[in-house]
């Protein structure tokens, strides 16, 4: 996944609101591209660990300033584990030590800080793949972000952050008309996004999309 800097989105902001001060726009920018992952969750990362024999454990090192809003898949040697929580698992296996517990892995669930990828029963091969589909986020100091945003999306970024700059109350560069407008124009491109993320999450055969699903 390829990066670029927030300041690559400002001259899609500034010259709509003049007088607003760069700090602001970027702020603006940031916000709004964590709004629309969080909205629409369109911005998916892979990650792909080698299984260690009897390892049940294994730490996600995510990008500066990206975070994981769901984890949609883990697949284990070309096959789908199923989530689960502790107390699941323990249901599950109620008579097993689960940390030394070892064979075919079924299950994940997922710890955070630092963010832990746990997986029952542990492998009992070395080096097969495990592959982590992710939705993600961002953080409010981050200033990198997926190159997809700015080439699909700059449109709907710079919509996004108009409306939030232009609606701020009493500065210099407050327009609460254009502020509507260019909210509406947001509100719109929000829409179109979930509807094509969605598309996109289930043309593949055995996907469902699952509302409000998150284990973090």
């Amino acid at each position: 996944m390829n990066f670029v800097n927030i300041d690559k989105f400002l001259p899609y902001v500034l010259p709509y609101a003049e007088k607003c001060p760069q700090y602001v726009a970027r702020r603006a920018v940031r916000d709004t591209i964590i709004d629309i992952c969080n909205r629409t969750h369109s911005t998916k990362m892979r990650v792909e660990l080698r299984s260690v024999k009897g390892r049940d454990a294994y730490e996600l090192e995510m990008p500066y300033g990206v975070t994981v809003e769901m984890m949609e898949d883990v697949i284990y040697d070309g096959k789908v584990l199923k989530a689960v929580n502790r107390p699941m698992l323990r249901q599950i296996y109620p008579e097993a030590d689960l940390r030394g517990l070892t064979g075919d892995p079924k299950y994940y669930y997922h710890i955070n800080s630092p963010l832990i990828l746990m997986i029952a029963p542990a492998p009992q091969a070395d080096d097969k793949s495990i592959i982590c589909e992710m939705d993600v986020t961002f953080t409010r100091d981050c200033n990198e972000f997926p190159e997809e945003f700015y080439v699909r999306h700059v449109e709907l970024v710079g919509a996004g952050a108009l409306s939030r700059i232009l609606g701020m109350p009493s500065q210099t560069f407050t327009d609460l008309a254009m502020a509507s407008q260019w909210a509406n124009m947001y509100a719109e491109g929000i829409r179109e996004l979930m509807v094509d993320t969605y598309r996109d999450y289930t043309k593949e055969a055995g996907k469902v999309k699952v509302q409000n699903r998150s284990i973090l």
